[in-house]
């Protein structure tokens, strides 16, 4: 399992929420821990490694700014 990247906005730590179960399996939500965080929520991944890589691109892309 890959782990989740610091946060790009404010590099507290993230953690990835397990939401309800849906029809198709549960929800993933990455965020970041920091609760006064201007990017702390991202939107929800049916997939766990869809999530996680998708924050952990995020974290990229905004450190390339």
């Amino acid at each position: 399992m890959t782990e989740l990247k610091p946060c790009p906005f404010c590099g507290s730590e993230a953690e990835l929420i397990v939401g309800r179960h849906t029809p198709t399996g549960n929800e993933y939500t990455p965020r970041c821990t920091n609760k006064s965080c201007p990017g702390r929520v991202t939107k929800k991944w049916l997939d766990r490694q869809q999530a996680v890589d998708a924050w952990n691109r995020r974290a990229e892309s905004c450190k390339q700014s």
